[in-house]
């Protein structure tokens, strides 16, 4: 649960720090975004000055983080999130905003570690937990 809720800020302040590095007014139509070395921090399309649409951020080293559709400035379908070594960490289902669907999280490594149905981010259905060699442990 922990993890989750790192994982949640994690996103949410990176994002937030993301559109914040820019004073003027965000026209629409695709941007980037740039760390303050002037490596990419985040990609994607605005409408209605919101991003809409695919947007993709970067870690400071090149890696990609995160890759997702926004609708209305909201997360929509598959989201997936990346470690700083480019596996990926998780592949979250979201509608409206909140997490819907089948959840997956997985370790350093890339192998399944857990999975989860979710509906309006509230668990709903089966919990599998694995260990790092595949066998359900939960």
């Amino acid at each position: 649960m922990a993890y989750r809720l790192l994982l949640f800020f994690v996103v949410t302040i990176g994002y937030h720090t993301t559109f914040a590095q820019s004073d003027t007014v965000v026209t629409d139509g695709y941007r980037k975004f740039y760390f303050p070395s002037g490596k990419i921090s985040s990609e994607g399309f605005f409408k209605n000055g919101k991003p809409d649409g695919v947007w993709k951020s970067y870690f400071e080293n090149g890696k990609l983080k995160s890759e997702g559709i926004r609708r209305n400035n909201q997360p929509q379908e598959l989201w997936k999130f990346y470690n700083e070594n480019g596996t990926i960490n998780s592949e979250l289902q979201y509608n409206d905003g909140q997490r819907n669907g089948l959840q997956l999280y997985f370790f350093f490594d890339g192998k399944l570690k857990s999975e989860e149905t979710v509906i309006n981010n509230i668990r709903n259905g089966w919990y599998k937990e694995y260990s790092e060699n595949g066998q359900v442990i939960k």
